[in-house]
């Protein structure tokens, strides 16, 4: 149970982290330019036992401020009304790793939800690996 609890607590850990690290980077040094949507890649994915979703990613093409061209793919999905192909919009990416990019809408209306749910959860699931170290009979069945 300890090692569960654990193991949970350092994947959401990470999960907030890497989300956070990514923010920071396209809101402190990210640029603003303006860019083509290639097109939309999809990845498709069972909700529930029946219901198969399929979620599109744009990948957008842009000139980075030091003159190469960049291919990259969004990595916040987009949902309808689906953009389309050949579309220019407003991106925001990073100078010093051009494939982090997201569209700067989505950068600007970004908030750190992902912060206030999970990290909660994280805190919970490190107790109760803690009971579980120093209660070791008190988690176990009967």
């Amino acid at each position: 149970m300890a090692a569960l609890s654990f193991g949970l607590a350092c994947l959401i850990g990470a999960l907030i982290v890497t989300q956070m690290r990514d923010r920071h980077a396209l809101s402190s040094r990210g640029l603003r330019i303006e860019a083509v949507l290639e097109r939309l890649d999809h990845q498709d994915h069972r909700h529930g036992w029946f219901e198969q979703r399929r979620t599109y990613y744009p990948v957008f093409a842009f000139t980075s401020a030091q003159g190469h061209a960049i291919e990259a793919q969004g990595r916040q999905p987009v949902y309808p009304p689906l953009p389309v192909a050949g579309q220019r919009i407003q991106v925001v990416y990073d100078p010093e790793n051009p494939t982090l990019v997201q569209s700067a809408a989505a950068v600007d209306a970004a908030s750190d939800w992902e912060v206030w749910v999970l990290a909660p959860v994280a805190v919970l699931s490190l107790l109760l690996g803690v009971v579980a170290i120093l209660w070791p009979g008190r988690l176990r069945r009967p």
